[in-house]
């Protein structure tokens, strides 16, 4: 036996105490709008929250392929500081021996507090090999190497040498002479500063210039300078040019070198080599 239809609902529109329109709604529409309106107040909620899931999982892992890549960087970050910190003698270890390794953070703690941890000690340990690095590089460049005219022939080397005006009797030399035509240009054989210029007894016109670890270098029976006291130098740039005031026997420069002020044999300075103790002199 069929059932009956449900008689709809009489909805009537008044208006001024008046009716105006008469709406006839069905039981079955109102249930399905009821349906309708129940299933969006689920559904919706739903969806957007997958999605704010799937994001959040999606940051998260583009979060730890981050994290892991820059674990990984920090890794071999540490290691390639571990091996210059042997190399530099700061340290006795080879890499991945004993020194640290990737930021882990004990049960309990914090990762980032552990992360900033290991960076910090990276920092540090950077600091003191880059500063080491600097003294020594600073060391070498300020240890005089070389000669003053590139390529210019010795004509008189240091110590004991007869009198060159005589030929009779000996005499001390300090320093090397390197004959030039007149005006090549004389350089610097070390970085440092300017400290002396000027007309100097038998040394006639001279530069003479302080460098790194007690030495300075001094140029003299020159034809003109081209620096003056004060000046910053480095290795290679011109101090002066060849000339022949002073005790010269013709066009030369008398190049000598001198440590804590007592002359020393120029081609017998040793340059510091970078894995030498930098606090050795």
């Amino acid at each position: 036996m069929t059932p009956e239809p449900k008689a709809p609902i009489r909805v009537l529109i008044v208006r001024d105490a008046k009716p105006v329109r008469e709406v006839r709604i069905e039981p079955r529409r109102i249930v399905r709008l009821g349906a309708s309106l129940f299933v969006a107040a689920w559904l919706v909620p739903a969806v957007v929250l997958g999605a704010m899931t799937w994001k959040a999982r999606h940051e998260r892992a583009t979060l730890e392929a981050n994290v892991a890549a820059l674990t990984k960087q920090a890794t071999a970050l540490s290691t390639n500081i571990a091996e210059l910190e042997r190399y530099a003698g700061l340290a006795t270890t080879t890499p991945n021996e004993g020194g640290p390794g990737a930021p882990t953070a004990p049960e309990g703690a914090d990762l980032g507090d552990a992360t900033g941890s290991f960076l910090a000690d990276l920092g540090a340990r950077f600091t003191s090999v880059a500063s080491l690095v600097k003294t020594r590089v600073a060391d070498s460049r300020g240890t005089p190497s070389g000669t003053p005219v590139p390529d210019a022939r010795l004509s008189s080397s240091f110590g004991w040498r007869a009198n060159p005006f005589t030929g009779e009797g000996a005499e001390w030399h300090a320093g090397l002479d390197f004959p030039a035509p007149v005006g090549t240009p004389v350089l610097a054989t070390a970085d440092g500063v300017v400290d002396q210029v000027g007309v100097n007894g038998g040394y006639g016109l001279a530069v003479v210039v302080r460098n790194a670890r007690g030495y300075s270098t001094i140029f003299g029976h020159l034809q003109s300078a081209a620096v003056k006291a004060g000046d910053a130098v480095a290795r290679g740039d011109t101090v002066g040019r060849v000339g022949s005031g002073g005790r010269s026997t013709g066009p030369h420069v008398h190049y000598e070198v001198r440590r804590d002020g007592r002359p020393v044999n120029p081609s017998q300075v040793k340059v510091p080599a970078p894995s030498t103790n930098s606090s050795s002199r």
